[in-house]
């Protein structure tokens, strides 16, 4: 508990340019207007997507080639958008339930 009070007050004096910002603290950026920070958080998290994607397939996923790829982008840039720190929960727990949700919609 005292490691994670620790964290949050280093993390209020820590530069906002800094790469090790958390996604909450970056969704927060990103719809304060930073396209750029948009561009750099969704590249940064393509492994999580293709994980993400790949465990609802149960199998491996080309981005170049896989249409459920092309959704979980989509779903992922509609849970920056769509992500309230005030529900308690992490964003990238929101973004998996928004992807997996996005993904069962294509498969009906």
């Amino acid at each position: 508990m005292l490691l994670v009070l620790f964290k949050r007050f280093l993390s209020k004096f820590s530069s906002t340019s800094h790469p090790n910002h958390t996604p909450e603290q970056t969704v927060l950026r990103i719809r304060a207007g930073d396209e750029q920070a948009r561009s750099e958080f969704i590249a940064r998290y393509e492994p999580y997507l293709l994980k993400v994607t790949s465990g609802f397939c149960k199998r491996y996923i080309n981005p170049e080639q896989d249409d459920e790829y092309s959704i979980a982008l989509l779903a992922f840039n509609e849970a920056i958008d769509s992500f309230s720190s005030d529900a308690g929960r992490s964003f990238l727990g929101f973004a998996e339930t928004v992807i997996r949700r996005r993904l069962i919609d294509y498969v009906r």
